[in-house]
């Protein structure tokens, strides 16, 4: 893996969120253990970096020229959870953000991203944007010709204070049935990941899993998943691949629009020979909203065999953005958008 100096690249500009209140966060439902052979950005057999199944490096192309710079939003707090400040929200990039990327250079710029997979998966998109006028475009599965794994991962090392980072990001889904086992959509590693013993690593990430939002964690003796479960959701007997009954909503959420994703990750890294234990969790909000359902912690992982570290150290941890695993299948698609990423030691908050 190549690593270039930090330089920290902000953008500023308006955010346009259209969520529509929804239901808040639903029970856990039962929650099955992930599969070791299916992580996107994270396994031997499936993770897009560093391998492309055609043979070659995945290429970035323009989609047909579109919309103009979205209208200004008027700006508020979001909610912040338990024992977090209200985050301070001026622009899309806010200045508490120590790395911020808008994708409005095509081709992405190769000191900030290394794509892989086939050409086509991951495009710069002029139709869709939240900040200007372009976002990134990822896409899979029968109907568009185009199969997993790729991915876009992140070349900066972003610096985590006190093992603690924020992420924040504006998605946009074309389908929401969520098909496939696991595919993830958001993935991070230690910075030093090695594809080629992904079990000795430490790896978590955003994605679903049985047709519903989750966080899935892989190596180091742990392989689970923590599921947002949805209400009609339709599991098929000892199968993987599952019906979405609401193919269209999940959770609050609608087939396109922009919804605004927090990710927080803790590691409480506490030094080599440590006898005390880290202690670790990652939390979510979509449009300023904490889900209880995808609160993974310490408590929770021990059930699936984690070791005293699971998570990332997240001082210089990598991050991709991707489609892999055993999704999509049978006809189905992966159609998905991202916009005004950003990255903080404190949480960002959404611009509304």
């Amino acid at each position: 893996m190549r690593w270039f100096a930090l330089a920290w690249v902000c953008f500023t500009g308006a955010c346009q969120s259209s969520r529509q209140a929804g239901p808040g966060p639903q029970p856990d439902a039962a929650e099955p253990a992930g599969g070791k052979d299916g992580m996107a950005g994270g396994t031997s057999s499936d993770m897009g970096a560093d391998r492309d199944p055609d043979g070659g490096a995945g290429s970035v192309g323009t989609a047909e020229a579109g919309a103009a710079d979205a209208a200004a939003p008027e700006l508020g707090a979001t909610d912040t959870g338990v024992g977090d400040p209200a985050p301070s929200v001026t622009a899309i990039c806010p200045p508490q953000a120590v790395f911020c990327e808008s994708f409005e250079d095509d081709p992405l710029p190769a000191d900030r991203w290394s794509l892989s997979g086939m050409a086509g998966t991951i495009t710069i998109d002029a139709s869709q944007s939240v900040d200007g006028q372009r976002s990134l475009h990822l896409r899979s599965g029968a109907p568009y010709g185009l199969a997993p794994p790729f991915t876009a991962s992140l070349l900066k090392p972003i610096p985590a204070t006190n093992d603690r980072i924020y992420m924040r990001v504006y998605m946009r889904y074309g389908d929401l049935s969520l098909p496939g086992y696991h595919p993830n959509l958001i993935t991070v590693t230690d910075g030093n990941y090695d594809i080629g013993h992904w079990p000795d690593f430490s790896i978590w990430s955003f994605g679903w899993f049985w047709n519903d939002f989750s966080i899935n964690a892989f190596g180091r003796g742990l392989d689970g998943a923590k599921i947002w479960m949805e209400p009609g959701n339709a599991q098929q007997p000892g199968g993987f691949y599952l019906g979405d009954e609401t193919p269209d909503t999940e959770q609050g959420l609608h087939v396109n629009e922009w919804h605004c994703l927090e990710l927080m990750g803790f590691g409480a890294d506490l030094g080599q020979g440590n006898t005390v234990g880290d202690g670790e969790e990652v939390r979510a909000w979509i449009d300023g909203e904490e889900i209880a359902g995808l609160h993974a912690d310490d408590a929770y992982w021990k059930g699936y065999g984690a070791q005293a570290r699971w998570s990332p150290r997240y001082d210089g941890a990598l991050w991709s953005f991707g489609i892999g695993g055993q999704a999509p299948k049978d006809g189905q698609r992966i159609d998905i958008w991202y916009d005004a990423l950003a990255f903080g030691t404190e949480r960002l908050g959404c611009a509304r």
